[in-house]
């Protein structure tokens, strides 16, 4: 039986609309004041709210606009009763996200119309939210190529698989493989064909395996196994016999392909206690053994670590850079897809090396970390945007919001939303000009303090985008519980979507769920016009990418506000 909640503090009205209802199959439940109806609408779960307008206390403009800041409110249908017949009152009631607006008097035909719609409605977008949670769960835990687990899979089943050779006393290794000149396949035969061998190679490496062995695929060409073996004689047949398996010849549509792969080898836990140290240690021996011709072996050894020697030479100059401005800001527009106009920008950290040249920003922003500078540059990169906006405000080049990522480790900092307003104080920039990344990552660390992290900047004018969806570690009903206003879909999903019919549907799933939680959708790595189409298509707010422009340094960027420069939109 529907469950609805009817504020109206006149009580002839009030009792009035009770009776219109009353033998429809609702439950019903009534209050005469806005601050109740809010509590009683917080506290319970009411299928429908029903109000008027003018009520004591609070409004019912003020008390919708509270209802959908809550998650548990977000999407409860909600509509106005009210004798309020203006236009200006109808339109302020819809954009603060009414599903409906009945002027008095209705009769209970119309009364009875309206919330069916409304109930239907939610049922079906209920239906839907639940398939596309299903298709998004999956895709946070399935390659979607090979079908195999991927990274996030591996991490938990990991766990499971050293508590169970503990009790077995087995001994767990790992192997990164890998195909030696991949792209040559999809430069020469095209990525349709590169695909299938992947497809191949992975169901052939299966075969070497047995039902306790795990494989999964992590990035393009490279394959993580858990594995457990008796003796190292058992592991290195294995080891070859999979490495055997990538030499095999393979014919697909008419095209005889002859590959040779490398095998990194690391064992638990002396290379390593937890997975993405093995994962890393791995892909470090199976770089290594690249360098050698054929098909090779090779197991992690430290000594030999080029990488973190690579690394550790480049932690004094990390300082050093922080301290003497090394350090540059570059900005990625971001375009409106009704309009064309640069609507915003994401700043993002550039390190030019004296010596080296352009440092990695994965390097860059991991080496951070460990020497715990992040927060320190994250503060860097927040001050150094604010006051490059404050200046294009100056010469009235004008943005709808600036966005400065945030790493996880500064997001769980308790005083970040006094040092974020402090930057912005210091600045002269309103917190309502700041748009905050975070990562799902960043959520799932401590969900609570999360929450209430967001609330604070919220409270004051910030927005908050979840970056890289899709990606991270965090279920689909995180987007329920926090207070989120941006969804940006990770460019692994958009790149070709409109020519990949999986990407397509996940995208697609993506962009309905955040238009039912009423979330703004912006695309990352948009490159070609047939996903830009793709993107127009299917109502997507807002875009990034080298189709555009990548990012660039602050003089060019304001010479694209100063030019206003646009996006030709293709036409539906």
């Amino acid at each position: 039986m529907p469950n609805i909640l009817v504020i109206e503090d006149e009580t002839i009205m009030r009792l009035s609309t009770v009776k219109l209802l009353e033998g429809n199959g609702f439950q019903l439940i009534q209050v005469s004041n806005g601050l109740t109806g809010l509590n009683q609408a917080l506290k319970g779960h009411f299928d429908l709210i029903i109000s008027d307008i003018n009520l004591p206390d609070i409004d019912g403009f003020t008390l919708l606009e509270n209802l959908r800041h809550n998650p548990q409110t977000l999407t409860t249908p909600f509509i106005f009763l009210t004798d309020r017949t203006s236009r200006s009152d109808q339109r302020r009631g819809m954009d603060l996200g009414a599903d409906d607006y009945i002027t008095k008097p209705c009769t209970a035909e119309e009364l009875r119309s309206a919330i069916w719609s409304r109930l239907k409605r939610r049922k079906h977008y209920e239906i839907e939210l639940d398939k596309a949670n299903k298709q998004l769960e999956r895709t946070l835990y399935y390659d979607g190529l090979t079908g195999l687990p991927n990274r996030l899979s591996l991490r938990e089943q990991f766990e499971k698989l050293i508590q169970e050779a503990e009790v077995r006393q087995g001994k767990i290794s790992v192997f990164s493989i890998g195909i030696n000149r991949f792209n040559r396949i999809n430069d020469s035969l095209g990525y349709h064909i590169g695909d299938r061998v992947l497809q191949s190679i992975a169901g052939l490496i299966q075969m070497c395996l047995t039902t306790q062995d795990i494989m999964a695929r992590i990035t393009g060409d490279q394959f993580i196994i858990l594995i457990e073996r008796s003796t190292l004689e058992e592991l290195e047949e294995t080891a070859q016999n999979c490495l055997n398996t990538v030499c095999n010849p393979l014919t697909i549509d008419g095209h005889n392909i002859h590959l040779t792969g490398r095998l990194g080898l690391v064992h638990y836990p002396q290379d390593g206690k937890d997975i993405e140290t093995l994962i890393k240690r791995a892909s470090i021996a199976m770089h290594r053994a690249k360098k050698i011709s054929g098909n090779r072996i090779f197991p992690y050894d430290f000594k030999l670590d080029r990488v973190t020697v690579e690394r550790l030479s480049l932690e004094p100059d990390l300082r050093y850079a922080l301290d003497h401005g090394q350090f540059r800001v570059y900005y990625q527009p971001r375009i409106s897809l009704k309009t064309g106009q640069i609507v915003g920008a994401e700043a993002l950290l550039r390190w030019f090396h004296p010596k080296r040249g352009f440092i990695s920003p994965v390097m860059l922003i991991s080496l951070a970390e460990e020497l715990d500078l992040i927060k320190a540059i994250d503060e860097w990169v927040l001050r150094e945007a604010c006051t490059q906006v404050h200046h294009w405000q100056q010469q009235n080049l004008m943005l709808t919001k600036i966005s400065v990522n945030l790493s996880a480790k500064q997001f769980s900092c308790p005083t970040l939303t006094t040092r974020i307003l402090n930057i912005l104080d210091e600045t002269r920039l309103g917190a309502d000009w700041l748009e905050i990344e975070i990562t799902e990552t960043s959520l799932v660390q401590n969900p609570e303090a999360a929450a209430e992290t967001l609330k604070e900047m919220r409270d004051i004018g910030i927005r908050i985008a979840l970056d890289d969806f899709g990606t991270g570690f965090s279920s689909l009903t995180y987007l329920q519980q926090f207070p989120l206003d941006i969804l940006k879909i990770d460019q692994s999903f958009i790149r070709n979507v409109g020519n990949n019919s999986r990407s397509s549907a996940i995208t697609l799933a993506m962009l309905r769920l955040a238009k039912d939680l009423r979330l703004e959708v912006v695309a990352e790595g948009v490159e070609t016009e047939e996903d830009l189409t793709f993107l127009c298509n299917h109502n997507c707010d807002a875009i990034q990418g080298y189709l555009f422009s990548p990012p660039v340094p602050a003089d060019q960027f304001q010479e694209m506000l100063r030019t206003k420069r646009e996006l030709i939109i293709p036409n539906s």
